[in-house]
């Protein structure tokens, strides 16, 4: 049986980033989750505040993330690598010297505002090495694996804090710095450069360049799977907070309910990654993603019909799935689509559009929740039918995207 583990090559360094990835998730989920109840409680920031603070780190995620990604194009992988944990060191040893000594609140909120897009930045250079050391048959299971040690990390992460924060906020500001190093340590000692040596053949003009930064604009097939994912994600999207409000306000679960069924959602991440990989192996990538979109569009639907708590435990089953089928795929079509040497540009570029994108799905949600909780069976029609119409779109891609950019 072909182990999880070993894959057609760099085997070791894979390992090594998936391990990295979960030390950081661990340390960023233990406070970044909590940090917020700091803000309110011990220094009295208005919802407002805390609210427009979040959105302006998720809207700052997108220059971050095309500067990065086409700097790893440009000086290499392995520069970025080792200085983005450090530089993540710093952020979170500023905010809990900050803390610690009860500086201005407007430093303290200005830093965090760092917080989202050094992370998101040390995801796309995650993804370009991932890519770079993988062969394509080995991306799913590569993407899969990271994802699986993602939410390994995500799961202790906040119960780990919910500890810590008990001494004190400043201390827990603590953990995701020794994460880093840790991190740092892993990458430096593991995880050689990756970027390929032979420029690709690519056409000059599917980028859009400005100085350092270049964007593939032009890239006809990129931009119309990334257009389709973005419509899917005002269907996925409503997972996290629009469920949650609705769950609570409209059938009454409680708190602790909400908690085991998010729960529930990593443990099935963990358990069922790697064989749903080995399950869609046979399928091709926009196969994979129509598959994984038409499950979320099924969950939500029956969302909205099941008000059983056990049913609803089950939803989140199937949900987590199609989470399960979806998210390699994503990352493993965009590494395909890319060019060899320019998978720093594409994942930067993926990435900048979903933070983008994010506050619009937050917008939709809200408005979806303020017109039509009472009406539990439409709204997540609604939403079940921008998943319906995505995975047709999605397939209907595979027409506009030639078989030799996924292959």
């Amino acid at each position: 049986m072909d182990s999880p583990l070993r894959f057609s090559r760099n085997s070791e360094s894979i390992l090594a980033i998936s391990l990295a990835d979960m030390v950081r998730t661990l340390g960023r989920s233990s406070a970044v989750i909590l940090l917020p109840i700091y803000f309110l409680t011990g220094r009295h920031a208005s919802y407002i505040v805390i609210g427009a603070v979040i959105a302006v780190s998720y809207i700052a995620t997108a220059p971050f993330s095309i500067l990065g990604g086409s700097l790893a194009d440009r000086i290499g992988r392995r520069p970025l690598f080792t200085l983005l944990p450090l530089v993540s060191f710093a952020v979170f040893l500023s905010m809990s010297i900050e803390i610690i000594f009860r500086m201005r609140l407007w430093l303290l909120l200005f830093t965090f505002v760092f917080t989202s897009p050094i992370g998101s930045l040390q995801g796309t250079v995650d993804s370009a090495v991932l890519s770079d050391l993988t062969a394509p048959q080995d991306r799913i299971k590569a993407f899969g694996l990271l994802r699986l040690f993602s939410n390994v990390g995500f799961a202790l992460g906040p119960a780990l804090g919910g500890l810590v924060a008990s001494i004190g906020y400043g201390t827990l500001l603590l953990v995701p710095a020794a994460a880093n190093l840790v991190e740092e340590t892993v990458y430096f000692s593991f995880v050689r450069e990756s970027m390929p040596s032979v420029p690709s053949e690519i056409n000059a003009s599917w980028t859009m360049k400005r100085g350092l930064v270049s964007f593939p604009a032009h890239d006809g097939p990129f931009m119309i799977l990334v257009g389709v994912m973005v419509v899917a994600s005002l269907c996925l999207g409503q997972w996290g907070t629009t469920l949650t409000l609705f769950l609570s306000g409209s059938y009454r679960l409680s708190a602790a309910q909400i908690g085991l069924m998010y729960s529930l959602n990593g443990l099935v991440v963990v358990l069922f990654q790697l064989p749903v990989n080995r399950m869609m192996s046979r399928f091709g990538d926009i196969e994979r993603l129509a598959a994984g979109i038409g499950l979320y569009a099924v969950s939500f639907l029956m969302y909205g019909v099941l008000r059983d708590y056990v049913l609803i435990l089950l939803t989140t089953a199937v949900l987590t799935i199609g989470e399960n089928i979806y998210s390699p795929a994503a990352s493993t079509a965009i590494s395909k689509i890319a060019p060899q040497d320019r998978r720093g540009e594409y994942f930067g570029a993926y990435s900048a559009v979903n933070s983008f994108t994010s506050p619009l799905v937050v917008i939709f949600g809200s408005m979806m929740l303020t017109f039509f909780i009472r009406s539990p069976y439409l709204m997540w029609s609604v939403v079940s039918l921008i998943g319906a119409v995505s995975c047709a779109l999605m397939l209907y891609s595979r027409q506009q995207i030639p078989r030799s950019r996924l292959d």
